[in-house]
């Protein structure tokens, strides 16, 4: 006797909202979690802040995080940790200024001695 194929589970309902595909709607579903989005942002400001050489979130930083971080809020709602979400974002943008820094820093240094 052939035992039965073992019948797969069905998985659970998501917990999570998906995000449309129609561009009106996603910017609506991004609009809806905006003031959410704009403490965090509030919250890395301070952050960067920290982080040389100083300055707040530049325009193009923020432009950077934003929409990423809408959606990730509209999707996941609370099941992200804000603590995580601002972690990852202070990470991201003192990499990029640890870059900038070091291009200025070669770009004033002294050229080698010639031996």
């Amino acid at each position: 006797m052939v035992d039965p194929a073992p019948q797969e589970e069905a998985a659970p309902p998501s917990k999570w909202r998906e995000l449309s595909q129609i561009p009106e709607e996603r910017s609506e579903q991004r609009k809806s979690v905006a003031g959410e989005a704009d403490a965090l942002l509030a919250m890395l400001d301070g952050a960067v802040q920290q982080i040389p050489p100083g300055k707040p979130l530049q325009p193009g930083e923020r432009a950077m995080l934003e929409t990423p971080l809408q959606e990730t809020i509209y999707k996941y709602g609370a099941n992200v940790d804000p603590a995580v979400t601002l972690g990852i974002a202070v990470l991201a943008i003192g990499y990029m200024r640890w870059q900038d820094y070091k291009k200025a820093e070669k770009a004033i240094a002294p050229p080698p001695p010639k031996g």
